[in-house]
């Protein structure tokens, strides 16, 4: 549909929109389409850089409506998708320059004042980071833009007798002032600018605007005030906030602007739609401006009034105009934004550059005419450029010469008033205009035919202009001295005038013509019936929780190889933009791999021939060196260019190929692979430079330190002599007056030999029950040394009172930061307590391993939304269980039964999870978090084909997954022991193996844990296992007592090794654990402090009756040698495999009937997806896996009274 007018819609002959999917969920509608960029219909928008506003409207009934009313409207950049992020930068310093001002009371202010920075640097920095501050709405309403100025003192000048006076000086007008006191003209060099609606700026990851560089440096900050009613009683407080690294970037960057002159003039009659101005930047000027190698354009804001529709910088070189650098058709004055291009652009000495803008003045009254000026009612045509050089310059511009205005309305003479901020006209021919405003003299001159309108129009565009260009470390000083300047590397140029069009662009239009075009609405109605819970396609967007989406990786430090990459899951695809040190007419190669072996990996080599013409060839990996071409080209180059010695590629392609050589992208961990090589035609030898482990699908969650608190919890610590060693020690927490939000955290690991052997890190919260003093009862371990976390008799620390998960990490994981709505909370009292746990991991058993970890959190006073915490979910950490040697596929699962949520949150209601991290150890190969509800099993909250035990990242979900009481969490794992000899159980061992889920929630409550286990009895009788402990050296189970005496004193994993295990009898044991009744536990925390009060209180009484001189730490029970299954299981879980499995969406390709046929065939082995074989009805077992001797085996079936569960 479309707009005719401002209440009417219209049906569309033609349908250009796609509905892909719909939803209604309780009172949110969500509904995803889709549209070409251009249609090429001319009643639909195009989609480009232009802005594109918004309307929306909504309604309740299912016929097409012809009126709407618009609700609401919103301006959005569609085309901007380049972002930076402060991710990866170290050291961040936050700092603010400010100004508390009551406003004059007249239409236009704009007011500067000298400010000293304030915060110390020892040092030159790097600004990376700037945004404008306001104190409250009103501060913000006022201020129609702010300007900030480095001042640089003349040389052989020390800069604080200059501007250090000046610091406690109220400030003054920074224009129309003929007695001008601040040394204004030593402060020329821009590192700020805001326009209405501006949000800020991060700059590119090379480069930084220098700060720092004396010890005293001085800022002139310029605002424009905006005050139509003239209000005497307005104040406001605003400023500058900056962010700044002293790691320094390669480039100090510098910001400049072009376009007309500031206190140039030009005119624009009364009640015309459309009159262009244009501002230029002249070659002259870009010669003297420019180093030879040129400058890169990163940033563009463009800047105008409230007449403005729409501005373009279009770019010259010699008798071609190239690209143009930015456009935008719709410009909105409340939306002056930074844009971030998507690719830089060069500028080279001897380029010009136009600066076009189209006004419509209609919507004021009568005769009133629109003329350049400084207030909000006239207008200016400018654009401030961000670029990767320092420039001694503040502007190139150029200007309709003042005198051919004057003389076209009769004028003779003409100054600026200052409360008026206008040009008062002095002398004149016609008397009668005299002391008028130059706009009254336009409004006034005639009855502006348009025949006159276009030709006064003309007459300002193609005429000769005056250029200006001042290098501001000459002009500043000299002007300073009082030397007196007639001109200022002014020339005079005239715009070029191309009448044919650039073959790069399409639709170019010579000057005076560009914006002579329409603009259209577009209305999209999508009607859903209110029906609860209805839904069709995939699940919608789900706006709880705030994320990133754009990705960066420096993949080769040395070569400087980067990719950025952007997934666009409407359109089922993603873009990867590679960037390289270029090596001649050399290629670029990247690639998507399971593991990182070459071997079956989608790679792609692309790069530019030798008549500039990008190529591509679509390969798969073969063996270790060997690539293969592929039938068909499944990559696009989207752009590919080489500028400055670098290599710049975009490439896309869709999610899903149907092509069976070509990976997946999915949620699945994707080993990015890459290098580089020299020729352009087909190499089909090729040794991958390096991998890397990336999860494509995830959102960013990198820290950023800005104005944060840091607190680091460290231990050095000589590792035991043995293989696995858990070690538990208690630490104080920083001291708070109020309760602050950790937001983010990361493992600090010094060295490679910490990064080597510690295989996981666990914090957990101590919390004193109630009527007991905290610091009585954990004060005293912050000093001792620890002690082993589990399996230990004699426990000192009381670990029974510390079981909130607050930080969890495992090998490979990055610091991240947590959506912005939640925080962990820290402060809840004045003196609090923590439990730091660590796995240290040492294969070779070595006796002088000192190694020092720990963990950085970084918090803040500022409260977030929800109060988060983490719990784990699986295959319960004491039980057991057993994977037979040379499995290649064996699968476990561990369950959060429906009682176990139930009871969770019954007091809560529900919890979102918001983050998974998988964990499981070096065997494992597939992991999955299922969710059941009632008999239906919803979409998998996480996945991975690929897991990676050396990259457990936590991964947040662009979509938190709400867990309702009743519901059901099942981690699945499956298990790969070819690559080793023997078999694999489950234990605490790094060769041993788990089955984790830890699971970061939004709601903290009293729970640590939701797990399951396989009845160790049950276990144990499998393999004639009477009884066994845990031996602290080894970290294994010993066999204590056996059906078959030799047994005795065997680890389990060794009488697991003893079955001659036969194809059917690895089937039943998986069978067995996978699908078997399970113990499920799920115990109160508080519940469990409480219980351990009374054993406390009872030893207590005890040793003052002198029955005892003392007794076991309560937290023995929960963790000794004899602890062989989970405490505290309350209820039973199994595998729900009545429910109606989901279903991963798959590529849809044709099939021939045999295709169908053998599908429906197999359709009963299909229930689980991809990650393994899943037996509809398992087998039961009928006995143990040791036989009777019929030739004098060793082993039989033992004698047990144990029945074995059969069936489900």
């Amino acid at each position: 549909m479309h707009g005719v007018d401002n209440s009417t819609i219209r049906e569309d002959d033609i349908q250009n929109w796609q509905l892909l999917n719909g939803e209604r969920s309780g009172d949110r509608t969500i509904v995803t389409i889709q549209r070409a960029l251009d249609t090429c219909d001319d009643r639909d928008v195009a989609f480009n850089q232009s802005l594109i506003l918004l309307v929306w409207d909504l309604g309740e009934n299912h016929f097409i409506p012809t009126q709407l009313t618009v609700e609401g409207r919103a301006p959005v950049y569609f085309w901007d998708t380049r972002e930076y992020s402060l991710d990866n930068v170290r050291d961040l310093q936050s700092w603010r320059i400010t100004r508390n001002f009551r406003i004059p009371p007249r239409h236009t202010s704009y007011w500067c004042t000298i400010h000293k920075r304030n915060a110390f640097m020892s040092s030159k920095q790097h600004i990376v980071s700037m945004k404008a501050y306001f104190r409250d709405d009103v501060s913000m309403k006022f201020i129609h833009h702010q300007l900030l100025y480095r001042c640089t003192a003349p040389p052989g000048i020390e800069p604080s007798t200059i501007f250090e006076r000046f610091l406690n000086h109220p400030g003054e007008e920074c224009y129309l002032k003929d007695d001008i006191q601040l040394p204004s003209t030593l402060c020329r060099e821009v590192v700020h600018t805001y326009g209405v609606g501006g949000e800020g700026a991060i700059l590119p990851y090379h480069m930084g605007l220098p700060v720092g560089e004396t010890q005293n440096e001085y800022y002139m900050f310029e605002s424009h005030y905006d005050n139509p009613e003239m209000r005497s009683d307005v104040e406001v407080e605003h400023g500058v906030d900056f962010q700044s690294t002293p790691n320094l970037r390669p480039l100090d960057s510098g910001i400049f602007f072009v376009g007309h002159g500031i206190l140039g003039t030009f005119v624009m009659p009364p009640q015309t739609s459309s009159f262009e101005v244009v501002g230029q930047c002249s070659s002259k000027c870009t010669s003297k401006m420019l180093p030879p190698t040129g400058v890169e354009i990163h940033i563009v804001s463009l800047h105008a009034h409230l007449s403005a529709r729409r501005m373009r910088l279009r770019h010259f070189r010699g008798n071609q105009e190239l690209p143009w650098i930015l456009t935008n058709d719709n410009y909105h004055f409340d939306l002056q934004k930074g844009r971030v291009l998507v690719e830089p652009v060069t500028i080279l000495p001897g380029d010009h550059l136009v600066l076009h803008c189209d006004y419509d003045n209609t919507w004021k009254n009568g005769s009133v005419s629109t003329v350049a000026g400084f207030s909000t009612r006239d207008e200016m045509c400018t654009a401030f450029l961000t670029v990767n050089q320092r420039l001694p310059y503040t502007y190139c511009t150029s200007e309709y010469p003042v005198e051919d205005t004057m003389s076209r309305f009769g004028i003779r003479n003409m100054t600026w008033d200052l409360e008026l901020h206008q040009r008062v006209v002095h002398s004149a021919v016609n008397p009668s205009i005299v002391g008028l405003t130059l706009p009254e003299v336009v409004g006034n001159f005639s009855n502006w035919s348009q025949a006159e309108k276009n030709e006064l129009e003309r007459r300002q565009i193609f005429s000769e202009h005056t250029a200006a260009c001042p290098n501001v470390r000459v002009f500043g000083p000299l002007a300073y001295t009082g030397v007196k300047l007639q001109e200022l590397t002014f020339n005079i140029l005239q715009i070029p005038f191309l009448p044919q069009a650039n073959p790069t662009r399409s639709l170019l239009v010579t000057p005076g013509t560009f914006f002579r075009t329409s603009v259209q609405v577009i209305l999209l109605v999508v009607h859903l019936n209110p029906v609860s819970s209805q839904r069709f396609g995939v699940s919608g967007l789900n706006n709880r929780f705030t994320y990133k989406n754009r990705h960066r990786e420096v993949l080769d430090s040395k070569t400087g190889y980067a990719v950025e990459w952007d997934v666009n899951r409407n359109s089922k695809s993603i873009v990867f933009n590679i960037s390289t040190r270029a090596a001649g007419n050399g290629y670029v190669a990247f690639g998507l791999s399971k593991n990182g072996q070459l071997e079956g990996a989608d790679v792609v080599l692309c790069g530019i021939d030798n008549t500039g013409r990008p190529y591509i060839y679509d390969t798969t990996g073969s063996g270790r060196n060997r690539l293969n071409r592929d039938s068909t080209q499944k990559w696009r180059v989207l752009s590919a260019q080489t500028t400055q010695g670098r290599m710049q590629m975009s490439i896309s392609r869709d999610l899903d190929t149907c092509d069976d050589r070509d990976l997946i992208i999915n949620n699945d961990l994707i080993h990015v692979i890459w290098g580089q090589g020299n020729g352009t035609s087909f190499q089909s030898q090729f040794v991958p430079q390096g991998n890397m482990p990336i999860y494509l699908f995830d959102p960013e969650s990198s820290p950023n330190s800005s104005g944060l608190q840091n607190w680091r919890i460290s231990r050095r610590f000589r590792v035991p002599p043995r293989h696995t060693s858990y070690w538990c020690s208690i630490t104080k927490g920083p001291s708070l007056s109020t309760k602050h939000h950790i937001s983010a955290f990361g493992a600090y690991l010094p060295n490679e030999l910490a990064r080597r052997h510690v295989h996981h890190q666990l914090v957990y919260r101590c919390t004193a029950p109630p009527g007991m003093d905290p610091v009585q009862l954990f004060e005293q371990f912050t000093n001792h040394p620890g002690e082993e976390c589990y399996l230990n008799d004699n426990h000192v620390l009381p670990t029974v009172f510390c079981r909130e998960i607050i930080h969890m990490w495992a090998v490979g994981g990055r610091p991240t930061q947590l959506p912005e709505e939640v925080g962990i909370p820290i402060g809840l009292g004045p003196n609090e307590y923590f439990l730091y746990e660590t796995h240290y991991d040492n294969p070779d058993v070595r006796t002088d391993l000192e190694i020092e970890s720990g963990v950085d959190f970084q918090y803040s006073p500022q409260i977030r939304r929800d109060e988060g915490m983490i719990i784990f979910n699986g295959y319960s950490v004491f039980g057991g269980f057993a994977v037979p040697p040379q499995s290649s596929d064996f699968q476990i699962a561990g369950h959060c039964s429906p009682e176990c949520s139930r009871n969770m949150l019954s007091e809560v209601g529900s919890v979102d999870i918001i983050g998974v991290t998988l964990h499981a150890h070096i065997s494992s190969r597939k992991l999955r978090l299922h969710h059941f509800r009632g008999n239906r099993e919803m979409p998998w909250i996480m996945n991975d084909d690929n897991y990676d035990f050396n990259y457990q990242q936590i991964r947040y979900l662009p979509n938190p997954v709400t867990i309702l009481p009743g519901d059901q969490l099942t981690t699945r794992c499956s298990y790969d022991t070819t690559w080793k000899n023997g078999s694999t159980v489950s234990g605490f061992s790094t060769r041993d193996e788990m089955c984790m889920s830890f699971l970061f929630i939004n709601k903290r409550i009293p729970y640590i844990f939701c797990t399951s286990e396989y009845p160790t009895e049950q276990l144990m009788a499998m393999f004639g296992i009477r009884n066994m402990t845990w031996e602290v050296n080894s970290h294994e189970r010993i066999i204590t007592a056996s059906d078959f005496p030799q047994h005795i004193g065997l680890k389990f994993s060794d009488v697991v090794n003893r079955v001659n295990w036969t194809p059917q009898q690895k089937t039943e044991l998986e069978r067995e654990q996978l699908y078997g009744n399970h113990s499920a536990a799920c115990p109160n925390l508080n519940a469990l402090a409480q219980m351990a009060v009374q054993v406390i209180i009872a030893q207590q009484a005890a040793a003052a009756s002198g029955q005892t001189s003392g007794g076991p730490n309560p937290s023995n029970a929960l963790s000794g040698l004899n602890t062989i299954s989970t405490p505290g299981a309350t209820s039973t879980a199994s595998y729900p495999v009545q429910a109606v499995a989901y279903r991963a969406p798959t590529c849809q390709r044709l099939r021939s009937p045999w295709e169908i046929q053998t599908a429906q065939r197999n359709q009963v082995d299909l229930r689980r997806g991809n990650i393994g074989r899943y037996p509809y009805v398992p087998a039961p077992i009928s006995g143990g896996f040791f036989s009777k001797p019929r030739h004098n085996h060793l082993f039989f079936y033992p004698s047990t009274n144990q029945r074995i569960r059969k069936g489900y």
